[in-house]
């Protein structure tokens, strides 16, 4: 990813709190009017620098009980899996904070849809995508991923997913 760029969110923002819970990931349904009704869960990994990757990646994990179901990152019904840096230290961070912020930098995204065809497989995604070098900088990272499953039980969603927190660089 060539220079620094900002990541305008588009229409369905969530305005959820994100708070570092150690190392253990969770999920915040964002919008009580509409719930999860595929029985998907999302596991967005701590950031971490892969030599691999040569930088800053993070590692997302989904599963469907109900299928088939796609889970959606692509706007219009999700807003991607992405990668952020923040050069401020917070121990409470929203999806507004993170857009509006000027020390809080996009780093990446992964807008690539997920087909669940076999109930309770792990699905993967990595942002910055595979084949993708990893991201750069030294601050705070954070993964977010906005996302909405359409399956034999319906529409669910929109759920917002963070990561914790990682301090580090790369």
């Amino acid at each position: 990813m060539s220079g620094i760029k900002r990541h305008v969110l588009r229409a369905g923002k969530c305005v959820t709190a994100l708070v570092a819970f150690g190392a253990v990931p969770f999920i915040i349904n964002t919008s009580s009017a509409w719930a999860e009704t595929n029985a998907c869960s999302a596991n967005l990994q701590t950031p971490h620098y892969s030599s691999g990757a040569g930088g800053i990646i993070s590692k997302g994990t989904w599963q469907c009980t109900d299928v088939p179901t796609t889970v959606t990152l692509a706007y219009p019904n999700g807003q991607g899996f992405n990668l952020w840096l923040c050069t401020d230290k917070s121990p409470t961070r929203t999806e507004a904070y993170l857009q509006n912020d000027p020390n809080c930098l996009y780093k990446g995204t992964d807008a690539s849809n997920i087909s669940a065809t076999v109930a309770n497989a792990t699905y993967t995604r990595y942002v910055p995508p595979s084949g993708q070098s990893g991201a750069h900088g030294s601050g705070w990272w954070v993964a977010c991923a906005v996302w909405r499953s359409f399956g034999p039980k319906g529409t669910g969603g929109p759920t917002t997913s963070f990561s914790p927190i990682w301090e580090g660089s790369g």
